[in-house]
């Protein structure tokens, strides 16, 4: 037997209209189960807000504790900075002041220094040249003396020559004198013995 085509087309449709509303009671099915789940979780996540929020605000008093010590703390160590920072910044100038004395001390000691190396170096040199002066002098008058000697030396020489020629002629004079006065005590005992 072979059907019409509408009825093919309506049994198809039954069927697949079937399918379709077991999908959606499927899928409803499922929705429902999902949003059920979601509900749960939702709660779940709520009830942990909640259990934290209470928790939190439990803490709320502790915390403003905290936070006002803190504070004090803050104001504390932000007031002993500030005063730190002063006396560092009157450190600072005591140093400054007390660096810039001791580079005038040093710097007129060193200038007081400079004066008195000068001076020093002056009168070094003026004594330097006195004293080359003084040399020279003492040259001039030592080379005169040692001229005079030579002159000296020279004349005690021909004196000392001198003397001794002298002294050879006296010698030969008293030899001389002696031969004579022997020959006149010879011509006078002569004399004497002859008759008169």
């Amino acid at each position: 037997r072979s059907a019409k085509p509408e009825e093919l087309d309506t049994a198809l449709l039954s069927i697949i209209r079937k399918h379709v509303e077991s999908m959606e009671e499927r899928v409803s099915a499922r929705t429902l189960r999902a949003q059920q789940h979601s509900d749960k979780l939702r709660d779940a996540a709520f009830a942990r807000v909640d259990t934290k929020v209470a928790s939190m605000e439990a803490l709320q008093p502790k915390f403003n504790n905290c936070l006002s010590e803190l504070c004090g703390n803050y104001k504390g160590l932000s007031d002993e900075m500030q005063a730190n920072i002063r006396r560092i910044d009157q450190m600072d100038t005591r140093l400054w002041e007390w660096r810039h004395r001791l580079e005038e001390e040093i710097q007129g000691k060193l200038s007081d220094l400079e004066n008195n190396f000068q001076q020093v170096a002056s009168e070094g040199r003026a004594a330097n040249a006195s004293h080359d002066d003084g040399l020279k002098r003492c040259t001039r008058r030592l080379v005169r003396l040692e001229g005079l000697f030579s002159e000296r030396l020279a004349n005690a020489e021909d004196l000392n020559q001198t003397l001794l020629n002298l002294h050879a002629r006296l010698a030969e004079v008293e030899d001389f004198r002696s031969q004579d006065s022997a020959v006149f005590e010879k011509k006078g005992s002569a004399l004497a013995c002859e008759p008169r």
